[in-house]
């Protein structure tokens, strides 16, 4: 797992709320974040094992001002590790599961398509994120190889100039 730092203290998840900016008091399994899996919440386990989660702020280049939630323990073995973002799909998941069946007049799959239809649009801007990314990514290899280059060509030229005189 990357490491991540925090640009500002973390908070409690106990004392934020979902609708500000911070988050929930929920917790889900842990999510592979380098490899951008994720995974359903299980109804059991909605803690972490310490059961002390925190609310951080990304502060990496791959993912500046990306919110995430782990354990202040992940250094001595808790390994829980979730992006807020996959988090918070994930607990919507869990609610449509449990509140789906309570909504009268077949609502409740109109709500369901909804939230597939806001997945699907998620996991397009996404793959869009990893393209721009991966473009950057070229752009900054070829103005590398641009100034090598010159940096070269200037040195060969001056190198021709000193030991032309002679």
């Amino acid at each position: 797992m990357a490491t991540e730092s925090s640009s500002r203290s973390s908070v409690p998840i106990a004392q934020q709320n979902i609708n500000d900016d911070s988050r929930s008091t929920y917790n889900s399994n842990r999510s592979d974040a380098s490899r951008g899996s994720i995974r359903k919440i299980n109804f059991e386990d909605l803690t972490c094992p310490c059961g002390r989660l925190r609310m951080h702020t990304s502060t990496t280049t791959d993912n500046p001002g990306r919110r995430f939630i782990r354990c202040p323990l992940w250094r001595d073995g808790c390994n829980f590790f979730q992006w807020e973002d996959d988090f918070a799909r994930n607990l919507l998941y869990f609610h449509l599961k449990h509140i789906k069946p309570q909504i009268p007049g077949g609502m409740g799959d109109v709500v369901e398509a909804a939230v597939e239809a806001k997945h699907v649009e998620d996991d397009g801007q996404n793959k869009k994120i990893t393209r721009l990314r991966t473009k950057l990514e070229e752009e900054r290899k070829k103005s590398h190889f641009f100034l090598v280059c010159l940096v070269l060509s200037i040195g060969i030229l001056f190198g021709l100039m000193l030991f032309g005189k002679n």
